[in-house]
């Protein structure tokens, strides 16, 4: 399992920023805090891919 997160981390994180995203815009209240965390883990994602 833990080969498997570390192997996959990037799709993971990326997925959990994209729904975050999703379910935020969706909802009636938007809020900052849950579109902070999905832009922190879309660039925690996107460093890790670069250097990887």
């Amino acid at each position: 399992m833990k080969k498997w997160i570390e192997k996959n981390i990037v799709d993971i994180l990326v997925s959990v920023s994209l729904i975050i995203l999703t379910l935020t815009t969706l909802s009636l209240n938007i809020y900052i805090g849950l579109y902070l965390l999905s832009l922190v883990l879309l660039g925690i994602a996107i460093v890790i891919s670069r250097y990887r």
